[in-house]
């Protein structure tokens, strides 16, 4: 009964299970997605293998191959070998992953997955493709199969960095891919011994490590020329080195040696080359030269001998002391290495202390030689020209290639002559300038004036210190009351007046001597802008003709602007109109110029202006002539020069409309009254008083004589003419004027010329 029981329950047992496998085939899958995806991207097989391996041509015929690009910090070959294996290992385990997912090799996905696997793996293999097993054999566990992996990669890469040229990086990875198959291996023995069942075969004895093993040695073999090149020359540098250690050991006996020479003759000549370095100038240029050329003929020869010896040996400073230390050994600490190098540095600081020395004597005297030509008193040049040139003889024996000395020198004379001729002929137009034109008080300038020579015909001692005394022959207010001393209030306690004082020394000589003084009140609270008078600031005097004084020539009158002060107001508000009227004449005829630079309201101004530009030129050349006649009966004919000649110029042109219609109707007249005009009757229809000429009507009676102009028609005809000259440069003309003007109003006191 139990044996039926058991066979009835086999029975069941067996016929469940073929239900199951039934069942289990009946909704078996035949396709599976992510491998569907993967052939998708290879149903051009041939195309896909084409790109790669005529890629991999092309930078095998450029020799690019193993180029390491900046974006991928790894030679190409190796970049290429890894995306060809990315994409074919994952079809293998894609592979794989459909079996497990219960696909079998007979079905059509699987099919076509072999098919493209075997003309993937073998087309690629040449390139760098490499898998320890085919898409059909069964495969390692995970980790030990991606150690097999790496450790094969690893070796590629150490083959491609040393194909590169870069052997170290090579070793470093050829060192990891030996480390990864040696720790699975030894991994593998591990699992043995603490008896993990799971494991039932050595890692290191399968078939896949011993093929990843032959890769491996495949790849290194590639890579020995390029290593064993990079060790020989590696033994090489070794070797030299050693040698070089050897050589400069013995050399290091001999340095010590003759260090010890080279620091004996540098202490014996400190105090030589101590003495001739201070500062050398023009003041003790003399007495030092006799010293330098001792130190260059005996000192200096030494030191040069014995630098010149030493670094005929060890190489120059830097050299020799680099040279020394890397291999010193007990021959030298630091601090005498470092003591060598001071003592080679103020060697060749003393050999070239000399010719720096010499050098700067030259300038020196050069600019004192300068200095004096240039502060000299006017009294005084001849003598400081006499001494300059002393002073650049002896630069030329202190430095004989300075070509700037060399020229001064052989200048000297004639830059003697033309100063005395330029002294003489300043001294000849210098004039004086008289009271300023507008002072404002309080006081006048003539009661100034006066208490000012009388202070200083009291005091003479106050001028004494610029060689001046007696009683001045001339003084002239040249500037307003001006603050000299405040209090910690900020309230003025001394006031200031400049003035212009002369003195001529000597009746008999036809020079006076002019200084610009500051004279002061005195200094006390509630000062009062006026005389008494306390002290006296002077500038160094100059020369001019005494006969071009106040009261002793009429050329001592002064000028229009400022000269005298006696055209007061008058003469302040001249100059002031003169100048606007440059500005305002200038503008109107550069309008096209200036109207984008200049702001709205201007150029409205300007715009207004313009149909009154002929009547502006007329006021413009009225001012231009009247500040020159006035000049002129000033003898200051240089006085405002330039904007009276703008004034006029600008103006003239300005005024052409107006001289072009003056000369019609003068023309028109001398026609009305010549003989022909009169001799023939007016035409039909035509007025005797049309305002054209006789001679435009009718024709000149036979034998008529022509009318003759006069001289206002003349004058006319030349000034229109010159105005229409005057236009086509009207644009720059106007240019000038507007900057004439404003030059003439802002500095125009201090320049003859504006």
């Amino acid at each position: 009964m139990s044996r039926l029981l058991t066979i009835a329950l086999a029975s069941l047992i067996i016929a469940s299970s073929a239900y199951a496998q039934a069942s289990k085939s009946a909704y078996r899958p035949t396709h599976w997605d992510p491998l569907g995806r993967a052939l998708d991207e290879f149903k051009d097989t041939d195309g896909w293998i084409k790109e790669k391996t005529d890629l991999y041509k092309r930078w095998e015929n450029e020799g690019k191959l193993y180029v390491i690009d900046a974006d991928a910090p790894v030679p190409r070959i190796y970049v290429f070998m890894a995306d060809i294996n990315r994409v074919i290992r994952g079809l293998v385990w894609l592979y794989q992953g459909a079996l497990d997912e219960g696909l079998l090799p007979d079905d059509e996905q699987m099919k076509v997955a072999r098919d493209v696997y075997a003309k993937l793996s073998t087309a690629m293999a040449p390139y760098g493709y490499w898998f320890p097993r085919g898409i059909t054999d069964a495969p390692l566990p995970q980790v030990e199969e991606q150690n097999l992996l790496s450790g094969r990669d690893l070796a590629f890469k150490a083959m491609a960095f040393a194909k590169a040229g870069n052997t170290g990086i090579a070793a470093e990875y050829s060192a990891q891919g030996d480390n990864e198959l040696s720790d699975l291996a030894e991994k593998s023995k591990q699992d043995e011994d603490l008896g993990k069942k799971h494991t039932t075969w050595r890692i290191a004895e399968h078939a896949y490590f011993k093929a990843a093993l032959k890769e491996i040695e495949r790849l290194k073999a590639l890579a020995e020329p390029e290593m064993t090149k990079a060790k020989n020359a590696k033994d090489q540098a070794k070797l030299n080195q050693q040698n070089e250690a050897a050589r400069l050991k013995d050399l290091q006996e001999q340095a010590k040696k003759d260090w010890a020479e080279l620091e004996a003759m540098y202490k014996d000549t400190a105090d030589a080359v101590k003495d001739i370095g201070g500062d050398v100038s023009w003041s003790n240029a003399e007495t030092y030269l006799p010293k330098l050329t001792e130190y260059e003929s005996k000192a200096g020869q030494r030191i040069q001998k014995a630098l010149d010896a030493f670094t005929s040996k060890y190489g120059k400073r830097e050299d020799a002391i680099k040279k020394i230390y890397e291999f010193k050994g007990d021959a030298f600490s630091d601090a005498e290495l470092s003591h060598l190098d001071n003592v080679l540095r103020d060697m060749a600081d003393a050999l070239a202390l000399p010719a720096k020395q010499r050098k700067d004597a030259a300038e020196s005297l050069l600019r004192e030689a300068n200095s004096r030509i240039n502060l000299a008193d006017n009294s005084d040049r001849q003598k400081a020209f006499a001494e300059a040139a002393k002073l650049l003889q002896l630069a030329t024996q202190f430095d004989p290639a300075n070509e700037e000395v060399k020229k001064k020198l052989a200048g000297i004379g004639g830059e003697a002559a033309a100063a005395d001729a330029a002294l003489k002929k300043q001294i000849e137009e210098r004039t004086w300038p008289g009271h300023i034109a507008n002072f404002d008080g309080p006081g006048t300038v003539a009661e100034l004036a006066e208490s000012i020579r009388t202070f200083l015909t009291k005091h003479e001692e106050v001028m004494r210190f610029v060689n001046l005394h007696g009683q001045p022959a001339a003084v002239a207010i040249r500037g307003q009351w001006h603050s000299v001393q405040k209090n910690l209030l900020n309230q003025t306690t001394q006031w200031g007046l400049d003035a212009l004082v002369a003195y001529v020394p000597d009746e008999s000589k036809d020079e006076a001597l002019c200084s610009e003084i500051t004279i002061k009140t005195a200094d006390e609270a509630d000062v009062k802008k006026a005389p008494p008078w306390e002290e006296v600031s002077a500038m160094t005097p100059y020369v001019m003709r005494a006969s071009k004084l106040p009261g002793r020539s009429a050329a001592g009158a002064g000028g229009l602007f400022g000269a005298s002060g006696s055209w007061g107001m008058a003469s302040w508000l001249l100059w002031l109109l003169l100048g606007l009227g440059n500005v305002v004449a200038g503008a109107l005829a550069a309008e096209s110029l200036l109207k984008a630079k200049l702001p709205p309201t201007i150029q409205a101004a300007l715009a207004k202006a313009q149909p009154m530009r002929a009547g502006i030129g007329a006021v413009a050349l009225v001012l231009g002539l009247l500040c020159l006649i006035l000049s002129l009966a000033a003898l200051r004919p240089l006085s405002g020069l330039l904007p009276e000649l703008s004034a006029l110029a600008v103006g003239l042109m300005l005024m052409r409309p107006i001289l072009a219609a003056r000369v019609s109707l003068a023309e028109a007249g001398a026609a009305a009254q010549s003989p022909a005009a009169q001799a023939v009757p007016p035409a039909d229809g035509a007025s005797a008083t049309s305002g054209k000429p006789a001679a435009q009507t009718a024709s000149a009676a036979p034998g008529a004589a022509p009318a003759q102009p006069g001289f206002a028609l003349k004058a006319l005809r030349v000034l229109a003419a010159q105005a229409t000259r005057l236009e086509a440069i009207q644009k720059p003309l106007g240019l000038a004027a507007v900057a004439l003007g404003l030059l003439h109003l802002i500095i125009g006191w201090r320049l003859p010329l504006l």
